[in-house]
């Protein structure tokens, strides 16, 4: 799963499955690789010329991706009294603070994590607003009025990255560009190209997200992600995220082959304005997307269904979101 991820960015020439942790010379000499390439490591001084380091993206690592995880998960299972955490009226929601006071209890296996998330309420609202309904009404009715945080993500201690031009431009890589395929990479769509919108939180970006945006690929050859911010993403049903800000999910997006271009914070309710204005010829979404998204009172999807461009896309992916989530927190 990782190898078929690793393989669809594009600052990559080959992927090599099963690769020791430890890199030795014989490591480099067996796939004809001139130099080794770390964010952070110890190599033999007796080697420098062929080790390079590189500076990491501030702000984010798996430690701390694992400790959003598990903090979200923790604080809306507080948010539903007598759902599963063992402490409910202890639990309070901190914008800047630590993890709730409630003890962190087992979902056990995946059928019960899957109904949990079903069941709650998205972290992003109450993050966001500070408070959050546990009433079985759809936080698709909040579309209209989007809540707005009462302490900066970037001062609360619990995000370090910050959003800065420099950092940006490391991800993309232009399209166009000299000995790579013809339709990857951040461009301008060419004449007569069929256009593709797909509008998502894309949160946690992972092998799923990527097999759908290679179907896309059977539709057309120029893809421009909407990608929602905090505030949208968290008016999708039956989500729990997102557990990345709409800037890291930026990142990921950019360098990814299949994306030409990206729309920060688009409409949630797609428009006949934004169509035209991006000559969309079709609007998909994967398989995995609720049925209220697609056809609920409040759908979102509702323009691209009159106009006929709707299409729903089986990736043949089963990796949601969710379920890598929920991996975590069964092995934690």
């Amino acid at each position: 799963m990782n190898a078929d991820l690793t393989g669809r960015f594009l600052f990559r020439s080959k992927v090599v499955k099963d690769a020791p942790y430890v890199t030795q010379l014989d490591v480099l000499e067996r796939h004809n690789c001139n130099f080794c390439v770390h964010g952070d490591v110890f190599w033999p001084k007796s080697t420098p010329l062929i080790f390079s380091e590189v500076k990491r993206t501030e702000g984010i690592s798996t430690t701390d991706l694992l400790y959003r995880m598990l903090h979200a998960v923790q604080r809306a299972k507080c948010r539903v009294p007598g759902l599963i955490a063992s402490q409910p009226t202890a639990c309070t929601l901190l914008n800047d603070g630590p993890a709730p006071t409630c003890t962190f209890t087992p979902m056990g296996d995946e059928e019960n994590c899957l109904r949990v998330f079903n069941t709650l309420e998205t972290v992003a609202a109450c993050a966001s607003a500070g408070t959050v309904s546990s009433s079985s009404s759809s936080p698709m009715r909040a579309s209209s009025s989007r809540a707005q945080p009462t302490t900066s993500v970037y001062t609360s201690g619990i995000m370090h990255y910050l959003p800065n031009a420099l950092r940006i431009a490391d991800f993309v890589a232009p399209g166009d560009r000299q000995g790579g395929q013809p339709f990857d990479g951040i461009r301008s769509p060419r004449p007569g190209e069929t256009v593709i919108y797909v509008p998502g939180a894309f949160d946690l970006f992972h092998v799923g997200h990527v097999e759908f945006l290679k179907k896309c690929r059977d539709l057309g050859t120029y893809i421009i992600v909407g990608l929602y911010s905090d505030e949208s993403a968290a008016m999708e049903p039956g989500r729990i995220g997102p557990i990345l800000t709409l800037q890291e999910r930026l990142l990921s997006l950019l360098a990814c082959r299949y994306v030409n271009n990206v729309l920060m914070d688009p409409p949630y309710n797609i428009t006949d304005e934004m169509l035209d204005f991006f000559k969309v010829d079709i609007v998909a979404v994967g398989n995995h997307t609720s049925e209220e998204v697609i056809s609920g009172q409040h759908s979102p999807m509702k323009v691209p269904q009159r106009r006929g461009i709707f299409r729903r896309i089986d990736s043949g992916s089963q990796v949601t979101t969710r379920k890598v989530i929920c991996r975590i927190i069964e092995n934690q």
